[in-house]
């Protein structure tokens, strides 16, 4: 194979956005879209509210059904 027709991956660092949670908003994503995977640095202002460590997937049976 010709070495010059070769095609690289880009690197994670080369496509990967940093930003805080508070960036991260309905706004940005419409004017710029989520082309490219986006790293939350910080999740404060994001918007999102993590359940507890002791939450399992029986939890989510319990909420939801064995069928969804």
């Amino acid at each position: 194979m010709d070495p010059s027709r070769c095609r690289r991956a880009p690197l994670a660092e080369e496509i990967l956005i940093r930003m805080k949670g508070e960036q991260v908003t309905t706004r940005y994503l419409e004017r710029h879209g989520f082309n490219y995977p986006i790293a939350i640095t910080e999740m404060e202002g994001l918007g999102l509210k993590l359940p507890p460590p002791t939450f399992s997937v029986k939890d989510v049976e319990q909420y939801v059904g064995k069928d969804a």
